[in-house]
């Protein structure tokens, strides 16, 4: 395996920096790009990578598992404010300060706590976002940024090009992203001729990945089958 790092350029001006992890140089096997959520890392698919690495030969298609949707849900509405750059520069200094450290894990909480609805929230989530926001806090200035440049819209729009086959994977319960706005880019695709299939996983949050990895895995396996 090696990595190489990566500056993208975002449509509102922005580099974020991006990693890239591939088999030994030169191999002839088909690639797969698992793209995160915001905020997000490569460690957000550390759960089921493995199991679809037992399947590399059969990766084929586009799957959204707890994507955004139209119209843009709540929490992008309010990073998309007159103002959020400002407000999430005072929070990036929120989480820094040592002495202001247990009212930051208040507001981390109650900011998290829908993301991970219905199931609990773990400590050790907040411990991690906690130490990302005080050591990068400019990851929520991304976050503000990445809200700007309209992603649900533009998924939307360009949901029609999809012409490769594509599997929605989405929780019954998302508090975060709800089942209908996810829905329409499904429906976008049928539209337009694509194949698209959406399957609404029961009783399940957003964080599809965190709590129902191996059944991600079973749903994508079969997908490309």
């Amino acid at each position: 395996m090696y990595s190489d790092a990566l500056r993208l350029e975002l449509a509102t001006g922005r580099n974020v920096a991006a990693v890239v992890r591939s088999g030994a140089a030169g191999s002839q096997r088909p690639r797969c790009l698992l793209l995160h959520g915001n905020p997000g890392s490569l460690l957000d698919w550390s759960r089921i990578v493995p199991e679809l690495a037992r399947h590399p030969q059969r990766v084929a298609g586009i799957v959204l598992i707890g994507t955004l949707g139209a119209p843009a849900h709540a929490s992008y509405r309010l990073l998309a404010l007159p103002g959020a750059t400002a407000f999430a520069r005072a929070t990036g200094g929120l989480f820094r300060s040592q002495r202001l450290a247990p009212l930051g894990r208040v507001v981390l909480r109650g900011a998290m706590k829908p993301i991970f609805s219905p199931e609990p929230l773990p400590e050790k989530s907040v411990d991690q976002q906690l130490e990302l926001f005080s050591r990068s806090p400019e990851v929520l200035l991304s976050m503000v940024h990445v809200a700007l440049g309209q992603p649900s819209r533009k998924l939307l729009d360009s949901a029609s090009a999809i012409q490769c086959p594509a599997l929605f994977l989405h929780g019954q319960r998302d508090a975060l992203v709800p089942s209908r706005c996810a829905r329409t880019i499904h429906e976008r695709i049928e539209s337009s001729g694509g194949r698209s299939r959406f399957e609404l996983v029961p009783g399940a949050g957003h964080m599809l990945l965190e709590f129902q990895a191996q059944a991600m895995a079973a749903s994508i396996a079969q997908f490309v089958a």
